[in-house]
């Protein structure tokens, strides 16, 4: 099966808050950055893993299917902002970290931007999906350390989590909306464990 060739464009603006425009929205399979490197690198690939005793679940809107380890939960209660269609979080139960976000790319912003305010590019995720290679950097993402801070002073950093995103060549049929997966996490641990859960989806 060949590797699909769609084209994702991104631009970035500002320095001290960085920021992606998804309006494009289009299928990809490389999703790339030019943030400043963080200190440390990582490499995130689909890894074989036994699972036999995995849960499915089928996301009807987008009529594909994954599979999860009994210890991860399904809400499928949030409803997009930019389109009319719930996104599906599939998390370790009573955990914030680590969380795969099946949808829209409007999670953390309505602009559906993945920095919010500053990022660091701290490697490459590398997942096997359906048959295709499908890459993203992984960001480092900060987030201010004092909401109220005043005009001139100097922002303060604060680890958040890392985060990935892939968008697949499946679409909705009433609006052709792609289907978007993001990723986040706070250890390559848990970044290992989501790879391998994205990497079971089907279509």
């Amino acid at each position: 099966i060949g590797i699909i060739s769609y084209i994702f464009y991104i631009t970035f603006s500002g320095s001290d808050q960085n920021s992606i425009d998804t309006s494009e929205r289009s299928p990809s399979n490389v999703l790339t950055s030019e943030y400043e490197p963080a200190n440390e690198q990582f490499n995130l690939e689909t890894k074989f893993v036994d699972s036999a005793n995995w849960a499915p679940y089928n996301y009807d809107d987008y009529k594909i299917s994954l599979k999860h380890p009994s210890d991860f939960m399904v809400d499928s209660t949030h409803t997009s902002r930019t389109f009319n269609y719930s996104t599906s979080i599939i998390s370790r139960s009573n955990a914030s970290e680590p969380q795969i976000y099946i949808g829209s790319d409007d999670i953390f912003s309505t602009s559906g931007s993945i920095c919010t305010y500053k990022c660091e590019n701290a490697g490459m995720i590398t997942l096997t999906i359906n048959g295709s290679e499908y890459k993203s950097v992984i960001y480092k993402r900060y987030d201010l350390a004092n909401r109220e801070m005043q005009l001139n002073e100097e922002p303060a950093w604060v680890f958040e989590n890392y985060a990935f995103r892939i968008v697949l060549p499946v679409t909705l049929p009433e609006n052709n909306a792609p289907l978007t997966v993001t990723g986040t996490f706070s250890n390559m641990d848990q970044g290992q464990e989501i790879t391998n859960i994205i990497s079971s989806i089907r279509w």
